[in-house]
């Protein structure tokens, strides 16, 4: 992450809530599997499966959505127009809502 990024961070009102829960980051990476996608875990996933991330999200998050969608057997992998990391929740229902329909 650039330099510049963390200091747009930092100074965000949204600040005071990521630093507490700070101590959560390493559940987060081990559950999240250290970065890299279980794709012979996925292989085997019997359910339909959804895969998303804002339109505007960094490029990771539209690597890991693909390669997701690419390894489950009946998974979609879905982009949230104009939305970054966390999208509007009325954004994300509507694609939900199709997909369970």
């Amino acid at each position: 992450m650039p330099r510049e990024t963390i200091g747009h961070i930092r100074a965000s009102p949204g600040w005071a809530g990521m630093l507490a829960l700070a101590h959560t980051l390493s559940h987060d990476l081990a559950l999240g599997n250290g970065g890299v996608v279980p794709v012979d875990r996925l292989a085997n996933v019997e359910v339909p499966t959804l895969a998303m991330a804002g339109g505007a999200s960094y490029g990771w998050a539209h690597e890991a959505v693909r390669t997701i969608a690419d390894a489950a057997p009946d998974a979609q992998a879905r982009f949230v127009d104009g939305q970054h990391h966390a999208p509007a929740h009325e954004a994300v229902a509507s694609i939900m809502k199709e997909f369970f329909a």
